[in-house]
């Protein structure tokens, strides 16, 4: 008996010390592919990632038909551009591998390894060219290529590929993606592939592109004995696939795919009809006692006891706020103000040994926060700075691909208001409907009367300039006049008047000042357009694959393999 308490003591342990520690991940592979006008196709990977195992990333490259590989180089987030050797010893020790990088030759292509070099959080830039990518078939021109392998260890959790050309491609033009649950589309004149947002990349998962160009739209005599017309190549491609978009319907499809295969189609006409008219799926109904925007006069005072969040409910209650999203710069100027964050220029080393003057959000001092919706807000900034130091570009990166969460949380965020007013006795709850019960929500005089205080506040912040008379204003009361100003989209000009009106004092604090505010009115501004252009284009997009990948299927694909990742 003493020996079983000792196993199964040791054995919790092992389990325990499994859990806590660290292994090799991916966060994120973002691809950005240029082809040039004889089809050569000029790449540049960014693997984020941790590492504390292994000595050597490598990724390979198999079934390459009449593609060769050519100039691979890498750098690091240090700057550090690592040494090619010709001969490469994938044995090798940690310190033998030291930014040092080169070509594994294996059958039927050919691995791109590079040394971790030493263990922690890195962002590798890996760049390589790949000749021959686009491929003449009797009546059109394709684009047939795995980017991303199935098998790797780790899979990255998000990966997004842009493919550009010489010329923008039109938003006609025929794209698929296939072996991942994601999007594949043309936004901007190039083709944009990435997994959901909803769900990490999976290591059974790959990611392969078909794209159909008209003839003629490289000047390239490359061709293949697979294929011999677009029908052959997009038949064996479909092989095995499932449409993301067809799995990612809504459970009422299901139920009535479902529903219609048990019973016949009259009697399931009679309940859908039903079930229409007694709910609606995910709408939230609110009653309210209207206020006269005639009889608003200015109010010079912070609503809502300055609590941001109950004050950006009752702006987009009442419909004093522009578009929900702008809470997102309201939030960081709030944390701006409190010194939770900070604005922080510095000289960053890109690639190449390249320099440049960043502007970023040091999230690094930021804390914690009892509000789970600003605690959320964050981890997820600080997910796409990697660093703790978030870019505008890192930032609109991370909401064109995750356009989803994005939106979603400020859902979240007026959900978490509305509870809580709930909780306060301030909006009271009734149910309607006889079968499929839907709520109501009834928001007190007490609440209509904080949205009259705001609708105040928010004429006298658009006023503020034809005021004659030039009254004394307090550092702070002109801090939070801005973080209100951007909830109700208007930060940008109240920031001007403030300047024109008083200069000396909204320069005189180091770190909230004007270019800082005009900054993060441009920032959230920007990520809210990338994520809003990301899901338009998806859900707009019709040529090819409609906008959604399928899982499965890109069999016969150029370029990839399986494997890689760590080792």
């Amino acid at each position: 008996m003493k020996k079983i308490k000792y196993f199964v003591f040791f054995l919790v342990m092992f389990l325990f010390n499994i859990t806590i520690s660290k292994a090799n991940t991916i966060d994120s592979i973002y691809i950005d592919v240029t082809l040039d006008e004889e089809g050569n196709g000029h790449i540049q990977e960014l693997w984020n990632m941790y590492v504390d195992r292994g000595t050597e990333n490598f990724k390979p490259m198999t079934n390459l038909e009449n593609s060769t590989i050519s100039d691979f180089t890498v750098s690091d987030e240090t700057g550090n551009i690592y040494t090619f050797l010709s001969t490469w010893n994938t044995n090798g020790t940690l310190a033998s591998k030291a930014y040092k990088n080169g070509f594994n030759y294996i059958d039927d292509g050919v691995e791109l390894c590079w040394g971790m070099s030493k263990y922690g959080y890195h962002t590798y830039v890996v760049s390589y060219t790949v000749s021959n990518m686009i491929y003449n078939v009797d009546d059109t021109q394709i684009l047939y290529f795995r980017f991303l392998n199935d098998g790797m260890d780790p899979a990255p959790k998000q990966f997004s590929i842009t493919i550009s050309g010489p010329n923008d491609y039109e938003d006609t033009l025929a794209v698929w993606g296939f072996g991942y649950e994601g999007y594949a589309y043309v936004s901007n004149g190039s083709i944009f592939m990435s997994n959901s947002d909803e769900r990490n990349f999976q290591s059974n998962e790959y990611a392969v592109v078909l794209v159909k160009y008209p003839i003629n739209t490289f000047a390239t005599d490359n061709y293949t004995s697979k294929f011999h017309t677009f029908d052959e190549v997009l038949t064996r491609a479909m092989v095995g696939s499932t449409p993301y978009k067809q799995q990612s319907n809504s459970f009422f499809r299901y139920f009535t795919s479902a529903v219609m295969s048990m019973i016949q189609l009259v009697f399931m006409t009679t309940i859908v009809m039903f079930f229409f008219k007694n709910v609606r799926k995910n709408s939230v109904n609110y009653t309210k006692k209207s206020i006269n925007k005639k009889e608003v006069q200015y109010f010079r005072d912070i609503p809502c006891q300055k609590d941001l969040f109950k004050a950006y409910f009752l702006s987009d209650m009442y419909n004093l706020n522009r578009k929900k999203e702008d809470l997102l710069g309201a939030i960081i100027l709030k944390w701006l103000k409190d010194k939770k964050v900070r604005i922080v220029k510095q000289e960053k080393k890109k690639w190449f040994g390249k320099k440049a003057n960043v502007t970023a959000i040091d999230l690094t001092i930021f804390g914690d926060s009892n509000n789970p919706c600003e605690q959320e807000l964050y981890n997820m900034m600080n997910k796409a700075s990697k660093d703790g130091l978030l870019e505008e570009n890192e930032l609109k990166r991370w909401c064109s691909s995750n356009y989803n969460k994005f939106f979603k949380w400020f859902d979240k965020a007026l959900d978490y208001v509305r509870n809580q007013y709930v909780d306060e006795g301030k909006i009271t709850i009734t149910e309607k409907g006889k079968f499929f019960k839907s709520k109501q929500y009834h928001l007190n005089n007490e609440l209509s009367e904080e949205a009259m205080k705001l609708a105040g506040l928010k004429k006298y912040l658009q006023d503020f300039s034809l005021i004659h008379e030039k009254e004394p204003l307090e550092v702070m009361l002109w801090q939070e006049y801005l973080i209100y100003a951007q909830i109700f989209g208007i930060a940008k000009q109240v920031a001007k008047d403030f300047k024109k009106i008083y200069p000396d004092l909204i320069e005189q604090s180091d770190y909230f000042n004007y270019t800082s505010i005009i900054w993060i009115d441009t920032i959230s501004s920007h990520s809210i357009s990338s994520a809003s252009s990301a899901r338009s284009s998806a859900e707009s997009y019709s040529s090819g694959g409609g906008g959604f990948s399928s899982s499965g299927g890109g069999g016969g694909s150029f370029g990839g393999g399986s494997g890689g990742g760590c080792r």
